[in-house]
Formats: C-alpha cells, sequence, structure tokens
C-alpha cells in the first residue's frame, strides 16, 4: 500500500475543497460504497462536515430504483399502551367529541324543523 506524504494530502484537499458540495457528495458516496477509507473519501468527509452538509452519502445512480408499492391489508391485534397514557388520550378523546356532538345537535335541529314544516304542509293538503 502506498502512502501518501503531507503534500500530497494538501494537494488532494486543495482539488477537493474547489469542488462544489454535490460533487463532493458524489466523491463521498462512490468511495463509500466501494467499502474503501481512501484519503479522497476522508478529505471529502472532513470537508462536507465543514461545510455543515451531512455526511450520508447519496444513492449511486445505479442503485436508485423506483420501488412500486401496492396497497395492502392490515389488522392490528394489540396495542401496548401505559395506562395512564390511555387515560390521557380517552380523556382528550371525550373532549374532542363535545363538538361533534354540537354540530350533530344542530344537523339533527334543522332536520327536524325541516321535517315539521313538510309534515304541516302536508297535513294541509290531506285533512287534518
Amino acid at each position: 500500500m502506498r502512502t501518501t506524504n503531507y503534500y500530497e494530502t494538501q494537494k488532494l484537499r486543495g482539488e477537493l475543497q474547489s469542488k462544489s458540495t454535490d460533487e463532493l457528495r458524489m466523491i463521498y458516496a462512490e468511495e463509500y460504497h466501494k467499502k474503501q477509507r481512501t484519503k479522497a473519501f476522508l478529505i471529502s468527509a472532513e470537508i462536507l462536515r465543514e461545510r455543515g452538509v451531512s455526511e450520508s452519502p447519496p444513492k449511486l445512480e445505479s442503485e436508485k430504483q423506483t420501488i412500486q408499492v401496492s396497497p395492502q391489508r392490515v389488522l392490528v391485534t394489540d396495542i401496548k399502551m401505559p395506562f395512564g397514557s390511555m387515560v390521557g388520550f380517552m380523556v382528550k378523546w371525550t373532549l374532542a367529541s363535545i363538538p361533534a356532538m354540537l354540530i350533530l345537535l344542530v344537523f339533527g335541529f334543522v332536520a327536524f324543523v325541516v321535517l315539521s314544516m313538510l309534515g304541516g304542509i302536508f297535513s294541509g293538503f290531506f285533512g287534518k
């Protein structure tokens, strides 16, 4: 294995420093996927850290695939939840149902009024 000296490392660092962040990420990704920790890999990781960019390697073009997801049925058989959390959830659920009940009450009242008016109109047509 060939060792690089300080000057070669600084020269490589200068070359990598002049590259854009996207180019650096691709260099990092290529070296990462080769499973090698070369100087280019280490220096590009260092520069990316200095620029405040995540080091997680982007997928290479050859690895990018479209995944087709088909809908699947799910059956939930159990939920593990602490008792205190469940009580809190049920209290919130109860409080959230109050506005829904008020809305249903308004709809029910409107339906009652409309049906009563229709009943009054029809009772005039058919007697009594």
